[in-house]
């Protein structure tokens, strides 16, 4: 089994919830991307859960994300991370 974790990014949920798979349409979708956060399978970022929360009370999206155990959330001002993103940063410079 592969132990390979995946960052989303707050599009990656908005985009489904909005345009292909509502909760109320594709529940299934939604029991699965929960079942990755919490076992760890999809990691989320500070950032994203907090762009998230944003939605008014009634906003489904909303209610999911704060709803869902997020067992790697991940605070984007970890050293390692500004170490990693200045690597990027500095590749696309020279490319």
């Amino acid at each position: 089994m592969s132990n390979t974790v995946f960052l989303v990014d707050t599009n990656t949920l908005i985009t489904p919830y909005q345009q292909y798979y509502p909760f109320d349409i594709a529940p299934s979708f939604w029991n699965q991307i929960r079942n990755c956060i919490e076992s760890g399978k999809i990691a989320i970022l500070d950032m994203v859960k907090l762009e998230l929360q944003k939605g008014n009370e009634n906003d489904p999206l909303k209610r999911w994300i704060e709803e869902t155990e997020i067992s790697l959330f991940i605070d984007h001002r970890e050293q390692a991370i500004l170490e990693q993103y200045a690597n990027v940063l500095q590749y696309v410079q020279e490319c």
